[in-house]
């Protein structure tokens, strides 16, 4: 085992030892506390807050979703440094700050990224208008509001957020049959429909009236643009990305959201000669329900990619729904049905088969929070893939301590 992986599970045993003791709140209390400043009046503020995951996971045959690995266990640790500044009422600015093996999972060296970083001017206080700048999640779905490992139920995320499809923004596909043949290995070489959080470069505009919310933002990525290509110094706004989204919250319970992207998916370098053939294109709709012990959600999105020399575009839909019951209240359980399909190919006229796999997986998850720091979370999936005809388990536990 590797030296870095037997300092964090040293660290993470002995904080999980001393979770239910008082004297752990008491000095995790006393640490959040120190770990704010403000001005005299309160004019500035600074807040710096953090978490450190230990993830593991446990699958037999090819690494599942965006997993750098081989077909054995792996240990995930992650620190999450997040900084929050406040200047009056109307500026605000934050950073993500991470150490770790790779954005996904993976079995790589731990290294240390600016994940997000952005700044947000507020001209009036009840919210109408918010213009922010930066490298920041995306505006569409609800999904993103919740990834972080101390508010996510579940330690996977959606397919739709992490199941790779047969595109990859590394080079453009051959032919309409390497589609349905690929042979250049999967996972985290091609890229999903939406790569997590979508912590692409950009601006945005936000705000609420009423019962109305929106958003809208130009990127220099699209949304399935992989992690490398997030960072403005990596890719420039040549091909920018335009998405919004729109939400309707008639009462404190439910929220209902339209979203819309339209960009080039291809990647920089030269083996995309014209990246304005390669587009993407979603639709999305989305809504959530919250009462009492019991939490909603749900998502439907169909994605469309245009490709140089194909007659037609690619399509392909994806949904799922979640729910969270809060059993007591350290204890929770969640539950999370995915599924995703592809449209025909056709080569010259012929119909050559579906250019993805359908994939259907059950996601089954308990949270139990020891207090108010520390959390872990178990989590099973079981996959039907049809093409393939795959059927297994992932198993995969995660250890927070929130600071």
């Amino acid at each position: 085992m590797r030296p870095a992986r037997t300092f964090w599970l040293v660290l993470l045993g002995t904080v999980s030892s001393l979770a239910g003791g008082q004297s752990f709140d008491a000095f995790m209390d006393r640490l959040s506390e120190n770990l704010r400043l403000a001005g005299k009046e309160g004019q500035m503020r600074l807040h710096l807050s953090g978490t450190v995951d230990l993830e593991g996971y446990r699958y037999e045959g090819p690494a599942p979703g965006l997993i750098r690995n081989d077909d054995e266990p792996l240990l995930q640790p992650r620190l999450s440094v997040f900084l929050d500044a406040q200047a009056g009422p109307r500026w605000y600015g934050f950073a993500q700050v991470r150490v770790d093996q790779g954005f996904d999972p993976s079995n790589a060296d731990l290294e240390i990224r600016l994940d997000e970083y952005a700044l947000r001017f507020t001209p009036w206080e009840d919210g109408r208008l918010s213009l922010q700048a930066g490298q920041f999640a995306t505006v569409v779905g609800q999904w993103v509001h919740r990834h972080l490992s101390w508010h996510n139920g579940f330690i996977t995320a959606p397919l739709l957020y992490e199941n790779p499809t047969r595109l990859s923004d590394l080079r453009p596909p051959y032919s309409e049959y390497s589609l349905t043949y690929p042979y250049d290995g999967y996972g985290y070489y091609y890229n999903p429909v939406i790569w997590g959080p979508g912590y692409a470069s950009g601006i945005s505009a936000s705000g609420h009236w009423k019962q109305l919310e929106w958003a809208l933002e130009l990127k220099n990525a699209s949304l399935s643009s992989r992690p490398e290509y997030w960072p403005v110094t990596r890719t420039g706004f040549q091909h920018p990305t335009v998405s919004g989204r729109l939400a309707w919250r008639p009462d404190l319970r439910w929220t209902f959201g339209l979203s819309a992207s339209e960009g080039s998916w291809a990647g920089p370098g030269e083996r995309f000669e014209d990246p304005g053939q390669y587009r993407q294109q979603v639709f999305l709709a989305d809504f959530s329900y919250a009462h009492r012990h019991l939490q909603l959600w749900g998502e439907y999105a169909v994605a469309r990619f245009s490709v140089a020399g194909f007659g037609e575009d690619l399509e392909t839909r994806v949904w799922f729904i979640e729910a969270r019951y809060r059993i007591m209240p350290r204890l929770s359980a969640s539950l999370r049905w995915n599924e995703q399909r592809y449209s025909e190919l056709y080569y010259y006229g012929n119909e050559i088969g579906e250019w993805g796999s359908r994939l259907k997986r059950l996601d089954a998850a308990i949270n139990w929070r020891f207090n108010a720091h520390t959390q872990l979370v178990l989590e099973v999936d079981h996959y039907w893939a049809e093409e393939e005809g795959e059927d297994r388990f992932v198993f995969s536990g995660r250890l927070t301590l929130r600071f």
